[in-house]
């Protein structure tokens, strides 16, 4: 969270899900991949303790990802990509 958007900053709801406590927020990122960009993707309430971004296969092969198809949550042999947040903008 503090190296997308800065210290001390916390995520304020834009949207809310139908996930109870769950929402999409007015903070932003921009994906950047070998083949192009993304921007302006809502970041989620949901924080973890690893960095993850979870992508349809349409906008994985847009930014230039050859992704595997599995279940949520398992990142093994994952692609990398950068991600810029509003503290990294000017």
């Amino acid at each position: 969270m503090e190296t997308l958007f800065g210290k001390g900053r916390t995520l304020t709801p834009m949207k809310w899900l139908y996930q109870k406590g769950q929402y999409a927020a007015q903070e932003s990122v921009t994906l950047i991949g070998p083949r192009s960009r993304s921007f302006r993707i809502s970041a989620f309430s949901s924080l973890r303790d690893l960095n993850q971004v979870e992508l349809a296969l349409t906008d994985a092969i847009a930014l230039g990802f050859d992704v595997p198809i599995r279940m949520s949550g398992s990142n093994r042999g994952d692609a990398r990509l950068h991600a810029d947040g509003s503290e990294w903008i000017s």
